[in-house]
């Protein structure tokens, strides 16, 4: 079987952000907890609407953490 693949590429450069926090409670191991969540989407996907909820339960944790 012969399968035939054609791709086309876009690359662009985005500006992106990490936020880091320290707990104020624990021992010095677990003072620092790492979570991470992604908000982007293509024009043929669903977008926010599909990625939106990881991101909104890392800035909910960080309020409690608050």
């Amino acid at each position: 079987m012969k399968v035939h693949l054609k791709t086309s590429t876009k690359i662009e450069l985005v500006e992106t952000f990490n936020v880091i926090a320290d707990l104020n409670t624990g021992s010095e191991a677990e003072k620092v907890i790492m979570v991470g969540a992604h908000l982007d989407s293509v024009p043929e996907a669903a977008g926010i609407n599909d990625n939106g909820s990881g991101s909104a339960l890392v800035l909910q944790m960080a309020l409690q953490f608050a």
